[in-house]
């Protein structure tokens, strides 16, 4: 989602939060965002690639409720990347996928120009 204050930019929809404070229910966007790296995949057919690019090789195809393990930076914070207009999430293979696939690999979390407020991916409950 573009950002204009305090700087022109992009945040991960993921991270926002509803401006709610009187209720004390679990929901996804009260769980924290820094150091969480669980996601589940609510999109049907999202494509993981080996490149932040819809170029990028081919690894597999995940549909909704499939768990996946993002990467972090320093910080803590999830690692993702803007290109071709999309924000790009990096997948840890390994984690995700143990003993079938290895390495890293990148999703596509967010369309910026068709569905800008729309996620591919949610914590995992």
């Amino acid at each position: 989602m573009r950002i204009q204050s305090p700087t022109s930019g992009f945040i991960q929809t993921a991270v926002l939060k509803f401006c709610e404070t009187n209720s004390s229910d679990e929901k996804p966007w009260n769980k924290p965002t820094i150091g969480n790296t669980c996601r589940q995949i609510v999109q049907p057919e999202i494509i993981i690639r080996r490149q932040p690019s819809t170029k990028g090789t081919y690894i597999i195809t995940l549909y909704p409720n499939t768990i996946v393990y993002a990467n972090l930076t320093t910080g803590n914070v999830v690692k993702s990347y803007k290109s071709e207009n999309y924000i790009w999430v990096e997948i840890d293979l390994s984690r995700s996928f143990p003993g079938e696939l290895s390495g890293n690999g990148w999703i596509v979390n967010t369309d910026l120009v068709n569905t800008p407020g729309l996620s591919s991916l949610s914590y995992c409950n």
